[in-house]
């Protein structure tokens, strides 16, 4: 296309961005959903402020503005009531109650780790972003951290005529740099479940990522619907993230990933006399696990270090209520550990992966990986007897049963007798809750969906289907198919591995080199 018509169409994409109705989402800390509801409009507009914060601290809300920065803050942890309580009683920045407005709500993430995290908003994970197909989104990033530039991608959007707009950094766009602010423009043509993260560094791995659902429109909904029939969906309540949390920052476990210190997890070097090299785990087919002992999992932002009793964490928390179909949205943001996911006595019946619909498949666990997302359909109880069911992803590796790297939350149904589960009950519930060797035994199997291998040893009682099992719901368009170019077929190979002593990712041997 010559310059001129390239530079025409731009003239035209922005100028039209003048003339539409567009609806401004507040989002801050205290909204950790953002969603554009008025079906007038054609423009949703959200702000992201990035800023650097630290886990177990409250900071200071601005009374003008209603804004908070990361630049007054107070200390709190969680006692032995599961109550919030100030680490310091002589700090009057947020009063004496978790209650007061005038700070913002701790993270406790994992409930053990204190460290720092990046927040979008002021929060971790940053706030779900909810749109309508085919409306123009426009994201306002602003960059208040001290030395990092940043970039976001919009993960599964396919930025068809916005490629400049996909965010990964040093490939379509130069980094956000500290102090500036940059907006992303594009249009949400792809329905379904999809995240944001940053695509600068690892940074997603300290807290820059959230969730992107954009809903069908109302007749695609129908059509939905009428294939595999009616269900509850509500986004805003039953999204789940999943990340395995690190005990540091991603600049830290970059360097020793890269450097082939992996498995030194110490905070002095005093200890490096006693070898204190963490013993490398592998999966059941023998591939090894992960380039760094894992530490913890939180989702949605809320988790529990093995360290941590139950009633010193926070959990997330799903409603549902007794009798219904409901669909959950799960998504992968994790940087290493693929998690083996389920709720107790649920069936899960996927319906999507990656924002596709796909015919129904019931399963027992879906394994996910980085990057992935799937949807499925949970069918509650009538039987109201039992009103919390633990909600578990499990590392895939070789542990026993007491060691296992497990991140937990929890399926609350809300009925008129039950109350909502606080820190004092987690315990009660995790130890009622059913194992997988009591779930899954020789008279009843259970299935896995995405094995990373072919099969699971005999031992394990659970039947794998693979991705390649699946199929669409409904055909994909024309449109969005490749054409064939004039040389017809082309195959190709690519071989994924981690190559020497540092075992860096590597295609066919070939290693990503940034440009200078």
């Amino acid at each position: 296309m010559p310059l001129q018509k390239k530079l025409s169409c731009l003239f035209i994409f922005f100028a039209s961005l003048l003339l539409t109705r567009a609806e401004v989402v507040p989002c801050n800390h205290k909204t950790p959903v953002c969603e554009c509801t008025d079906p007038r409009d054609e423009v949703c507009e959200f702000t992201f402020d990035i800023e650097m914060l630290q886990t177990f601290t409250r900071y200071v809300v601005d009374d003008a503005t209603g804004d908070s920065r990361g630049t007054a803050g107070s200390v709190w942890y969680i006692n032995n009531d599961g109550e919030w309580e100030r680490a310091n009683s002589k700090d009057t920045l947020c009063g004496s109650s978790i209650n007061s407005t005038n700070c913002t709500q701790p993270f406790g993430v994992d409930g053990y780790t204190f460290r720092s995290f990046i927040a979008v908003n002021g929060r971790i994970p940053g706030p779900t972003l909810i749109v309508t197909k085919d409306w123009l989104v426009k994201v306002n990033v602003i960059n208040r951290l001290a030395s990092e530039s940043v970039s976001i991608h919009w993960h599964g959007m396919h930025q068809r005529n916005s490629n400049w707009m996909d965010g990964v950094e040093h490939v379509t766009q130069c980094g956000i740099p500290p102090g500036a602010s940059f907006t992303y423009i594009f249009n949400a043509t792809q329905y379904g479940t999809h995240w944001y993260h940053s695509h600068s560094g690892a940074q997603r791995t300290d807290g820059l990522f959230g969730a992107l659902i954009v809903k069908e429109s109302q007749s695609d909904r129908a059509k939905v619907r009428n294939e595999i029939g009616d269900f509850i969906d509500i986004p805003s309540q039953h999204t789940l993230t999943l990340l395995d949390w690190q005990v540091s920052n991603s600049i830290d476990l970059f360097t020793r990933i890269h450097s082939g210190i992996r498995y030194y997890n110490i905070e002095n070097a005093a200890k490096l006399s006693s070898n204190p090299e963490s013993r490398r785990t592998y999966s059941s087919d023998g591939a090894e696990v992960g380039p760094v002992p894992y530490w913890s999992g939180i989702i949605n932002g809320k988790g529990r270090h093995r360290s941590v009793p139950y009633v010193n964490s926070e959990l997330s928390v799903f409603e549902v209520s007794p009798g219904s179909v409901y669909r959950f949205r799960l998504i992968g943001a994790q940087s290493l550990y693929a998690y083996r996911f389920s709720i107790d006595r649920h069936k899960l019946t996927v319906i999507a992966t990656d924002g596709q619909y796909i015919r129904p498949m019931e399963v027992d666990f879906i394994i996910i990986h980085s990057g992935e997302r799937y949807d499925f359909l949970l069918q509650t109880e009538n039987d109201t007897s039992q009103f919390n069911y633990l909600i578990r992803a499990v590392t895939m590796e070789v542990n026993d049963e007491e060691n296992k790297n497990i991140t937990e939350a929890i399926l609350h149904y809300n009925t008129d007798s039950s109350t909502y589960p606080t820190a004092t009950e987690y315990e009660s519930i995790a130890r009622s809750s059913q194992s997988d060797h009591v779930r899954c035994t020789e008279t009843s199997n259970c299935t896995a969906l995405n094995c990373p291998f072919l099969v699971y040893p005999q031992r394990y009682h659970i039947s794998c289907e693979h991705i390649h099992n699946l199929r669409l719901l409904f055909p994909v368009s024309d449109s969005d198919l490749p054409t064939n170019g004039a040389k017809g077929r082309t195959s190709l190979f690519f071989n994924f591995g981690f190559e020497g002593i540092s075992q860096t990712s590597a295609i066919n041997a070939r290693n990503l080199k940034l440009p200078s």
